[in-house]
């Protein structure tokens, strides 16, 4: 399927470095079917060297999936196996890279040396995805066709805890006084339990349709209503508009939160007739 993938990054005023990375990757082998991998991290401000985790987190996700989906193909008949029905496969995949971008967190830190990353990461095969995070990046899904935005990661924050626990109101002031103490993240421990890691399907994925994935800075306190508004205006209004979506997104979040911001677009897009 075309597509049309958008992409930025802005240092904060506080902050010396970028503590943020992105990737966006594709591959094919064997003539199957693009695989496209869209990856985002976000080291750990309060931690130290939050621009090398997040580097290695990047890094050590990208070799993982890229060793994982060649293993898939070498250890099959290749003349019969396709990525494209292979969910199960690309999940596993997706798992294992979290695992790796973890481990590479951790030989990344210096000795006594308390540092850590987020990871979110989607895989896109022809019309599927699988969406996976540790931390609290935020991984969106817009369903062009009934106009629905959709959280589709995990946020693993204090705040989403004591909101799921009733303890107050998603969104509220008291919420967002917890928003930034993370309970799961790259780098804590050596090996993440299959709890940490959160993934998710993405099932027929559709022209129109878009895929917004970003540091927790680049959305701020915006409202998810506010986020499909904006979204769903720059896709009706064409690629020019599409180009200043995330130009206006990190504009919004300022307002409410000055931190680094880094956020992928990635829309879905109507075939090329041939001539």
């Amino acid at each position: 399927m075309n597509y049309r993938a958008y992409w930025n990054t802005v240092k904060s005023r506080r902050h010396k470095v970028n503590e943020d990375r992105l990737m966006i990757s594709e591959y094919t082998f064997m003539g199957d079917y693009t695989v496209r991998l869209l990856v985002v991290a976000d080291g750990m401000g309060g931690l130290e060297n939050g621009e090398t985790a997040s580097y290695n987190a990047v890094s050590g996700f990208l070799e993982s999936f890229y060793s994982e989906l060649m293993k898939a193909y070498l250890k099959t008949d290749m003349e019969k196996y396709s990525a494209r029905h292979d969910y199960r496969g690309i999940k596993e995949a997706m798992t294992a890279s979290a695992q790796a971008a973890n481990r590479s967190v951790c030989r990344g830190a210096g000795r006594l040396e308390e540092t850590g990353s987020t990871i979110s990461a989607v895989c896109i095969v022809e019309d599927y995805a699988v969406a996976v995070n540790v931390g609290d990046s935020p991984i969106y899904y817009y369903d062009g066709q009934r106009d629905r935005l959709s959280l589709i990661s995990r946020l693993q924050t204090e705040a989403e805890l004591k909101a799921e626990r009733g303890e107050y109101e998603r969104y509220s002031i008291e919420y967002y006084e917890d928003d930034h103490r993370l309970y799961n993240y790259l780098g804590g421990y050596e090996h993440l339990e299959e709890k940490d890691i959160c993934t998710y399907p993405i099932g027929r994925i559709r022209t129109g349709d878009a895929i917004l994935i970003g540091s927790d800075g680049a959305f701020g306190r915006i409202s998810e209503d506010t986020i499909r508004m904006e979204l769903s205006e720059s896709l009706d209004d064409g690629e020019d508009a599409e180009r200043f979506f995330l130009d206006n997104l990190f504009e919004m979040a300022r307002a409410d939160k000055d931190d680094d911001q880094t956020a992928v677009l990635y829309v879905i897009a109507e075939e090329e007739e041939e001539e």
